[in-house]
């Protein structure tokens, strides 16, 4: 990547006039065009706006959050920007006493005394919240849950099932961890939405007491209401926006990660294999195979095993309109996989694909690595690492 001299950059950013209600402070990174680009949008963008009308809102947007996400223009465009001396802050201890719906969550979910109701709404409040800037969001703590996510789930899916391809452990750490995954367990731990404070065109909804909103998700959704089979979407740019289930995902990211701050990673690993790993995944239906049996002959010759050959075990109404074989396919005197089939070809296929996962979901007793955070003293025996997956 090619860099910018100061100089270059300097007369780039120097605009002819700007209004100083849409003056805006932002971190430049020299090296980076890309950065640069995005400021002179945000710039061109102020420039624009500021012969605009102002938009009456009461819910305004600081320069903290424009330097950290990189929306400045957008937030611009909308009139949020206002100077927040203080930045934003936690939710008042006494309105967390009286939400209900925050102690009835802390409550279903079995938190610890140790955990914070601050930290709690915290998590609950996205980036894209209409409170995002009074209060603080849970950016920082949906970071810390997903890399907690995808380690204990990872660590779990690799030792359990150390033949995996690659492409397999990622859907099924996908299919463990995806933000339709989370959005279900959501809803299973009683999350609810709060009603958005802003409309699309700029005015306010209903005020509702702030004991009501902080113990249920707040985000910015696209979809501002239903009528029928009318839907009415927000048209404001997507990055002041966030869809429901990615709203979900990041709540519940964000509470994970409280748990792991509060009460330590043994907690943090019990937490998700109670609520994360608990849910049931059938694995062996992410598998697609195109050529198997070209596959388990190249598996059989790695290994140094015979080469497969396909044997009829048995058969039935060969000569009516619904045969059934039964193929098992052998190397040397080991049977590798047996299965049925209204043809000796189609029963010959699935007796191949059934060897294959045979073999690529072995899961032997592995004790997982991180056992070792709870008791350093263990005697700890090394994982079961497989030569990989088959290259054709």
């Amino acid at each position: 990547m090619s860099t910018w001299s100061r100089a270059s950059i300097g007369r780039i950013l120097r605009p002819p006039t700007v209004s100083s209600r849409h003056s805006i402070t932002v971190k430049l990174c020299v090296g980076s065009q890309s950065n640069v680009r995005e400021i002179v949008r945000g710039i061109a963008t102020s420039q624009r706006v500021a012969q605009e009308p102002e938009t009456p809102l009461s819910v305004f947007k600081s320069t903290s959050d424009l330097e950290v996400f990189g929306q400045a223009s957008g937030f611009q465009k909308l009139g949020y920007i206002k100077d927040l001396p203080n930045g934003p802050r936690n939710y008042d201890l006494e309105v967390l006493e009286q939400s209900s719906a925050l102690l009835a969550l802390r409550a279903r979910l079995n938190l610890s005394p140790a955990y914070d109701l601050s930290t709690l709404a915290c998590a609950l409040t996205c980036r894209t919240a209409d409170l995002a800037d009074t209060y603080v969001s849970n950016v920082p703590l949906s970071l810390l849950g997903n890399s907690l996510l995808h380690y204990y789930v990872s660590e779990y899916v690799m030792c359990t099932f150390p033949r995996l391809p690659i492409a397999i452990i990622e859907s099924a750490v996908q299919g463990y961890i995806g933000s339709n995954t989370l959005t279900h367990v959501g809803r299973g731990w009683g999350i609810e939405t709060a009603p958005r404070l802003i409309k699309s065109d700029g005015t306010l909804q209903e005020q509702l007491p702030l004991e009501e909103l902080v113990g249920k998700l707040k985000f910015r959704n696209p979809v501002m209401a239903k009528v029928g089979t009318l839907t009415e979407y927000d048209t404001r740019s997507t990055r002041l926006l966030q869809g429901y289930s990615s709203a979900m995902g990041s709540a519940v990211r964000a509470i994970i990660a409280g748990v792991y701050l509060h009460s330590g990673s043994r907690a943090a690993k019990k937490f998700i294999a109670d609520h994360i790993l608990s849910r049931k995944l059938d694995i062996s239906k992410l598998f697609a195979f195109d050529t198997p049996n070209r596959e388990l002959a190249r598996l059989c010759a790695r290994e140094g095993l015979a080469p497969p050959i396909s044997r009829m075990i048995a058969e039935t109404g060969r000569t009516s309109s619904a045969p059934v074989y039964i193929v098992g396919i052998y190397s040397g005197s080991n049977l590798l996989g047996s299965a049925e089939g209204q043809s000796i070809r189609e029963a010959e296929i699935r007796a191949a694909i059934r060897s294959l996962k045979a073999w690529y979901l072995y899961s032997p007793k592995n004790m997982l690595p991180s056992i070792t955070e709870e008791n350093p003293d263990i005697q700890f025996q090394p994982c079961f690492i497989d030569r990989g997956e088959i290259i054709i």
